[in-house]
């Protein structure tokens, strides 16, 4: 399931993935889109991460990153990832944070701090 919001101000799409543990943002789109305002920290984390195709991921870092859904605006911590096949990835961290309630009948995503936003698309 996919959300339309805002990177420090740069529309995308968003995929929501149960199945992430933390945001994850595409090395691509950082260089691309946000590199200009926005500092790449180093990875302060010691875990290995996995993707769904059961390969490492490449961190090459981390970034705080203001996220828009709607008209709400939130400061968030992203994986930086060398070859992630999505431009941007919405973890169960910040999922959890949030108070996201995904209904798959009606198509929206629900928040403690928005009241719905609506899925853009399924892949």
């Amino acid at each position: 399931m996919y959300v339309q919001g805002k990177l420090n101000g740069q529309s995308l799409k968003l995929l929501c993935d149960t199945g992430a543990s933390c945001s994850c943002l595409a090395f691509k789109y950082f260089n691309k889109h946000l590199r200009r305002n926005t500092k790449i920290l180093p990875n302060d984390c010691k875990h290995f991460y996995v993707s769904a195709n059961n390969t490492f991921l490449n961190i090459v870092g981390t970034a705080n990153i203001s996220l828009s859904l709607g008209d709400q605006i939130t400061s968030t911590k992203f994986l930086v990832i060398k070859d992630l096949s999505q431009d941007a990835i919405l973890g169960t961290k910040f999922l959890s944070s949030a108070g996201a309630v995904i209904d798959f009948n009606s198509n929206r995503i629900s928040t403690s701090w928005y009241s719905c936003v609506a899925i853009v698309d399924y892949h």
